[in-house]
């Protein structure tokens, strides 16, 4: 008899935070040499990129010989894999005077992105062979 088990658990679990906090002025003006003077951008940006790759196999195998009897094999295999990503991911401008009459800005950008990928292979295999002289179960 032969019993082959694979396990595979993998978590994620990411708390991702870009914030602009309490800010109370943004001066992006920048006055070149000669022309008008040219505002900048407020950008606040928060990226995630999470991934998991599982492989899971199990393989069993049996042989049972019976001499001058019957002979039996047996066999079972299995595999599992439980693959989890839970991020948080928050891009934010909080209690903050971002451009104004005074301090203009050019554009102001929250962004936040997120790509996750979880790639699993789960392989399950059993193998029994018998031999005996009057059966082979």
């Amino acid at each position: 008899m032969a019993i082959g088990l694979a396990l595979a658990h993998n978590r994620i679990d990411n708390h991702i935070t870009s914030t602009m906090l309490d800010v109370s002025s943004v001066d992006t003006a920048v006055t070149p040499s000669s022309g008008p003077t040219v505002y900048g951008d407020v950008t606040v940006t928060s990226a995630d990129s999470s991934s998991i790759r599982a492989v899971a196999a199990a393989v069993a195998v049996s042989v049972g010989i019976g001499g001058g009897t019957a002979g039996v094999a047996v066999s079972g295999g299995g595999a599992e894999s439980t693959n989890v990503i839970l991020t948080r991911n928050n891009a934010s401008i909080e209690n903050s005077s971002v451009g104004s009459v005074a301090n203009p800005v050019g554009n102001a950008t929250v962004r936040s992105t997120s790509s996750s990928t979880i790639q699993a292979t789960i392989v399950a295999a059993a193998v029994s062979v018998a031999f005996g002289s009057t059966a082979g179960v």
